[in-house]
């Protein structure tokens, strides 16, 4: 049989990183969608102000799918964590 190990606290580390990041950068996201959404039509009026309104809605769109994995992906360490102390207490 295998050796299994898990350092349940670097790992426990790398997941509250994961979830922290995800919300730092939808922060970001959110940020740069206000800033656009009031460039285009006020400080920028051209036809090209509107493409690069609907090239940076589509970004944004692929990006939270993004974030929505990265939380997922956090999520997902903590059920391992919890998985792991739990199997850890039968022996």
């Amino acid at each position: 049989m295998p050796l299994l190990k898990m350092d349940v606290e670097a790992v426990s580390t790398v997941q509250q990183q994961l979830l922290a990041a995800r919300r730092t950068m939808d922060g970001h996201a959110s940020t740069l969608n206000s800033l656009v959404q009031g460039m285009v039509g006020s400080t920028w009026v051209a036809p090209g102000a509107e493409k690069f309104r609907e090239e940076f809605s589509a970004w944004l769109t692929s990006t939270r799918a993004l974030l929505e994995a990265l939380e997922q992906n956090g999520q997902r360490l903590g059920q391992e964590i919890t998985k792991w102390q739990d199997e850890a207490q039968t022996y």
